[in-house]
């Protein structure tokens, strides 16, 4: 009822692009019923096909939103989609890359970012995203580490790891603490944990009581077990649960590294404390199975899963408790 509310012309976009999907899967539905000579045969076709009756309505109401509202990201990242979907490389690239200019976030790009883009659309998100520094709204480090995460989501660790660092070297940005973090992790998702150390270390000392210390203290805890420094891992799991009490992973990541560094007495411990705190969480009964079944404590381990079946009912809970069952365990003299 209002021709200018750039919202209902999205709605009626959507509308009809949910229309023209019902239409088209009903339509092969009933082709594969016809062809069909087992009950499993596979539809086949694109769920989404050019050239249909509703496109011409999706399109002209998708443009007039953006005509309306020519700020809005998400209007644009529909309209890339429409386009793309059509075979329109150009088209949908062109609005890519405006679409990021207006926000560069990758995390709000859900229509085309939601995972890994194609290919041919990279280029101009970044384009997008470089041009978003010249935005009076928009912070310039917000910008780069837009940059950083759109390459990282795309599986370009390397490339996210230079951006990051040559913001840092250029002293462009106050944050180095959480640039440092960043790249630290970065470099642990690449496998270099010894490159990674580094970087978290630095954290680290420029702030040992601070919120991003102990973030880096659990990464670090992470390095230092992968690279078999189990006592600096210890150390480092120990100082993040005094800091994160509440969080069951502290737990759990402390516990598994005094198991590898033979301490199992204190792993012991460690699991029952949690236990106490964390009786619902699914994580914390299946490590405390698994920690017992490394012992051989097979009655031990039989009577944990059961617990674990009464507290959460999980299927890997029953797993775990049928895996035991089948070892018949005693109960010990």
């Amino acid at each position: 009822r209002n021709p200018g509310d750039a919202w209902a012309w999205f709605n009626l976009a959507e509308l009809y692009r949910g229309h023209r999907a019902g239409r088209l899967r009903l339509e092969r539905l009933r082709s594969a019923g016809r062809r069909a000579t087992a009950p499993e045969a596979e539809i086949p076709g694109p769920e989404w096909a050019a050239g249909e009756p509703e496109d011409p309505i999706i399109v002209a109401a998708a443009l007039k939103a953006v005509e309306l509202d020519p700020e809005y990201y998400f209007y644009r990242d529909f309209l890339a989609r429409l386009y793309w979907e059509a075979g329109m490389e150009a088209e949908a690239a062109r609005e890519v890359e405006r679409s990021f200019a207006l926000l560069p976030d990758p995390g709000s790009h859900v229509l085309i970012a939601s995972d890994r883009v194609p290919e041919a659309l990279i280029g101009p998100a970044l384009r997008g995203i470089e041009h978003a520094e010249t935005h009076p709204l928009i912070d310039p480090r917000a910008v780069v580490l837009a940059r950083a995460e759109f390459l990282l989501d795309q599986g370009h660790i390397d490339e996210s790891i230079a951006a990051l660092e040559e913001v840092r070297d250029s002293g462009a940005l106050e944050a180095v603490m959480e640039l440092d973090l960043r790249i630290g992790q970065l470099h642990q998702r690449a496998g270099r944990d010894e490159a990674g150390v580094r970087f978290l270390e630095r954290v680290l000392e420029a702030d040992p009581e601070g919120d991003l210390a102990t973030r880096a203290l659990y990464s670090l805890g992470e390095s230092y077990r992968r690279l078999g420094r189990l006592d600096r891992a210890v150390e480092a799991f120990r100082e993040h649960l005094v800091r994160r009490p509440h969080i069951s992973r502290s737990y759990l990541a402390l516990a598994d590294a005094y198991t590898r560094r033979g301490s199992n007495s204190e792993a012991e411990s460690l699991y029952r404390n949690a236990l106490q705190r964390f009786p619902s969480d699914e994580r914390v009964h299946l490590w405390w199975i698994r920690f017992l079944e490394q012992q051989e404590r097979w009655y031990d381990a039989t009577r944990a899963a059961e617990e674990a079946v009464r507290a959460m009912d999980s299927e890997d809970a029953h797993r775990a408790l049928e895996r035991l069952q089948k070892r018949a365990p005693e109960r010990p003299d």
